[in-house]
Order: structure tokens, then sequence, then C-alpha cells
């Protein structure tokens, strides 16, 4: 069946799977916005007083860059650090070394109203949209007190809401429904669109779409890409699936146990990988052997 699909929803889920389509092609040489240069990262924790002390290294010599206007996937199993390098780039954890520069600015120096300008141009969606919304709040408090913080009046904040509940396809009847009333995947959406009120440059999408079904991944991974088309919008896209990033990724960074152990544009990833772990990651894609021959079947 999957060779000489029957049906049209067949066809329709299989269209729908992350990775299905061409690879994108390599960006052109463009200026940096993000540039991590020896990030490290150690984490020590005790089982007992008597114990010796585990040390769990999270990031090990992290050098990477996010160019301006395209999308970086950072791959990698769960315990490889990907997370941890998220988190370290918009403070919420310290890193032991190294620099983050965003924009020319060091960004382990900033403080006060600099780091807060900071966290409003660079805003991140987490994995779990059901954790991610106050089930207190209707959606559209939800969004307008991002940009009512940094100095909108409620009017101009509810304007903003309804323009980005509108981008990402809900509308404006959202603004006053809460998020029990509200898919996964529309929740995500909710949370793409508070993210976006802010008016970033750069989005951090950690396993964004992961609690995701395949039907619903793609249409947020569209929207992503849409939205980096329109505005011109920068992505870290944190992921474990290589069908997303290959769906989604001008290059590829793939982590093991806190280290980069290759980092390409995406098309010479996945033609050919250098490092055997990337390969086995590549191996155990599902269904990789039948996309790859549709793949080529489409070349032709």
């Amino acid at each position: 069946m999957l060779d000489r699909p029957q049906t049209d929803y067949t066809r329709d889920l299989l269209d729908a799977v992350p990775g299905r389509g061409t690879v994108r092609p390599a960006a052109d040489e463009r200026e940096a916005l993000l540039e991590i240069k020896d990030l490290r990262k150690v984490f020590t924790s005790r089982q007992s007083f008597f114990a010796e002390p585990r040390r769990v290294v999270a990031a090990d010599s992290i050098n990477l860059e996010l160019t301006r206007g395209d999308t970086l996937a950072v791959v990698g199993e769960s315990g490889s650090g990907k997370s941890t390098l998220a988190r370290m780039v918009l403070r919420l954890i310290e890193p032991d070394g190294g620099t983050i520069r965003f924009d020319g600015a060091a960004v382990r120096e900033m403080k006060g109203e600099t780091l807060r300008q900071f966290r409003r141009r660079v805003q991140i969606v987490f994995q779990d949209p059901y954790a991610s919304l106050d089930p207190r709040l209707k959606i559209g408090e939800s969004i307008v007190r991002g940009p009512m913080a940094f100095g909108a009046s409620r009017a101009e904040a509810v304007a903003i809401a309804t323009r980005w509940l509108e981008k990402v396809g809900l509308g404006a009847h959202a603004l006053n429904r809460f998020p029990h009333e509200f898919s996964g995947g529309q929740r995500q959406r909710i949370c793409i669109a508070r993210a976006l009120a802010l008016d970033p440059v750069c989005l951090i999408a950690d396993e964004a779409v992961s609690a995701l079904d395949v039907s619903v991944q793609a249409q947020v991974l569209k929207l992503l890409s849409d939205l980096k088309a329109e505005i011109g919008l920068s992505m870290l896209f944190i992921t474990h699936d290589l069908r997303v990033a290959r769906e989604i990724a001008d290059k590829i960074v793939v982590m093991q146990n806190g280290r980069i152990v290759e980092q390409a544009p995406a098309a010479d990833l996945f033609d050919a990988p250098r490092a055997d772990y990337t390969r086995r990651l590549l191996d155990a894609v599902p269904g990789r052997d039948f996309f790859v021959r549709r793949a080529l079947a489409d070349a032709v």
C-alpha cells in the first residue's frame, strides 16, 4: 500500500509526514544573528551525602551560528543537551563558560532593561501546548499581557492579539475562549501567536511539534515556514526528529552527549552524513527507505 496508495485520504496522510517534501536548499551566506562559541555547561548532583557527585556534561564546547532569516535545527536524542542549549541562549540557565552573541551584543553581559529587551526580541515556544497556557486566563488575556508589559495600551494589545490569531488561522473569536476549548494543535498555534505578538526577530521552538500528531505537525511546520518567509523570522528549532528538521531547516546541527558531532546545510547532511551517529539517526527514521524512494521518484 505504501508504494502505491489507493485512496486520496491515504495520499493526504503520506504528504503530511514531516520530511516527505524536497530537502530545502542551502541558504546563501548572510550575516550571523546568533553566534555561540565554546559554550559549556555541566550539571552536578549528589544522590546521597556519602555518594560521589554525579556530573552530566550538557554542553561541551558548543560552537554554532544562526544566520539572519534562516532556520537552524538542533537535532539529537533525549539527553543530548539540545534543550539546555536553548535555555542558555535565553539566559534561563547560566552557562559555565563560553560566549553567546546576539545581533553583535554579548548576551551573558546583559542586565536590566537590556536583558529585558533581548528577551522580547528572542521568544520561545515550548513542547507542551497544554502546560504552556494558564487554564484560568482567556486566550486574549494570555496574549495581550506581553505587549502591554512593553508599553502597548490595552486597545493596541488587543489589536495585536487579534492580528496574530488571524495569522495563525484561529481568528478573533478565540480571544474570549479558554485553553480547554482548543485542541493541542490549536493551542500550539496560540502559543506561537503569543510569542510573535512581541515582534521578535528570533523564535526558539523547543520540540514545538513533538506532542502533535503527524497531520497537525505538518500544519504547524507550514505555519512557521510561512511566517518565516513573510516577516523574515529567524528560528532555532530544537527537535529529536530528523524528518521534522528536514522539513523546516536550512542548516542542521546534530548533538550527542552535549557535543556537536556534525553540522551542515540540510541537503548536504541528508545526502552525505559524515558522522556515524548521524547515520544511525537517519537509519532509525521510520519509513526512511520509503520516503527516499518517493523523493527520487518525484525528482524524475
